[in-house]
């Protein structure tokens, strides 16, 4: 793979969430320290540009008219390259709710697409299973009738068919096995997420206790905040240490509650997701969720019942509603689609920042600050 710096450029810096001047080497798809360079490197001009790293989307279902939870390798590396034109390069393939053996295919199909993505889109670090282990009265817009008991023997299977790939999964904790189920995830290196729960403030509480380390797209599909029983989301919101997802979209989420959500967490404990699906990238018109129809207009996904189903967003996209939304700058909504996601599931010493050793997935803004030029991933640039 060949060498390139990227020259006089605007480059972030996730510690001190500003961007410093400077250049950029990078070999073999890894990012060298300040000043390294190798000679017969390929320089870019990179004056008046903005270099960021990557967005990485722990939580997404598909896009390019493709779904995570029935594709081949074909569909599966189109998305990739969607993704990454689109500025996230590091993705977790997510399941939604579906035939078992259906979503176990999938999963094979991911893992041996994740191994073909090198030059041709973004990274396929994950998996995260949101589907089938979900509350009914929290369902969202996954398949009533293929909702599951909690069985850690098909848990067993997807971990053994997921293998090296990090490993993410949802749960309505307070369904009867709750507990060996949670458990049994975290000792076999999940994340955690409460989702689709309609658990008291006490058992979410408690589920936290079990291994579970975050809340899936929070406020969406669980337990609403009372004054006297905090629900779900009041255990969001106050458990310090515990992740909360949020969809910046807008619409899963009025703005002043996405607002709500970054008053109430730590700036290390929140983490920008899209839960988009395949219609994202695509026009307006007739789609489906893992198989259960959907309708977009004006980019909103909607079942018939008007239930919302999943989004149509760009993660970069969603940084900059989620600046304005909270009142912040870029440079400080950043992290919440970079550094706190890839921290949350354990690939930060990969991706995540721009830091010497890291992998080169890096995006080029223009001098707005906003229009996205150019895409590399591990060193590649993605056309």
């Amino acid at each position: 793979m060949s060498a390139f710096v990227i020259k006089n450029a605007f480059i972030y810096d996730t510690e001190s969430r500003s961007f410093k001047t400077g250049d950029l080497p990078v070999e073999d798809g890894y990012i060298l320290p300040r000043g390294g360079f190798v000679i017969g490197s390929e320089t870019i001009d990179g004056t008046g540009k903005y270099i960021i790293p990557g967005m990485v989307d722990v939580h997404t279902h598909g896009r390019a008219n493709s779904d995570f939870t029935d594709t081949d390798v074909k569909s599966a590396l189109k998305m990739a390259r969607s993704y990454a034109l689109a500025g996230t390069t590091t993705v977790f393939g997510t399941l939604a709710t579906a035939e078992y053996q259906t979503m176990l295919g999938s999963v094979k199909n991911i893992v041996e697409a994740s191994k073909k993505t090198g030059g041709v889109g973004a990274n396929i670090d994950g998996i995260h299973i949101e589907g089938r282990y979900l509350s009914l009265a929290k369902r969202g817009a996954h398949n009533p009738k293929l909702l599951s008991a909690l069985d850690t023997s098909e848990l067993d299977e997807f971990t053994a068919a997921i293998g090296e790939l990090k490993k993410r999964i949802t749960v309505a904790p307070e369904l009867e096995g709750g507990e060996a189920f949670v458990r049994r995830a975290a000792e076999s290196g999940y994340t955690v997420s409460i989702g689709h729960s309609d658990s008291t403030y006490a058992q979410a509480v408690e589920a936290l206790s079990w291994g579970a380390t975050s809340f899936t797209h929070t406020f969406n599909a669980m337990k609403g905040l009372h004054h006297r029983e905090p629900g779900t989301v009041g255990a969001a919101l106050t458990c310090e240490d515990a992740y909360c997802e949020v969809i910046s979209d807008g619409m899963h989420l009025n703005p002043a509650v996405v607002k709500l959500i970054y008053l109430a967490k730590d700036e290390r404990h929140l983490c920008l997701i899209t839960d988009s699906m395949m219609a994202t990238g695509c026009e307006d018109g007739e789609y489906a969720i893992a198989g259960l129809p959907v309708k977009v207009v004006n980019g909103l996904a909607l079942e018939a019942d008007g239930t919302i189903a999943g989004s149509t967003l760009d993660l970069l996209k969603g940084v900059f509603n989620f600046a304005q939304f909270c009142g912040i700058s870029f440079e400080e909504a950043l992290p919440y689609a970079t550094e706190n996601p890839a921290v949350m599931t354990g690939i930060y010493d990969i991706t995540g920042s721009i830091a010497p050793g890291k992998r080169a997935d890096i995006l080029m803004l223009g001098s707005d600050k906003r229009t996205l030029e150019r895409v590399w991933v591990r060193g590649a640039e993605i056309k």
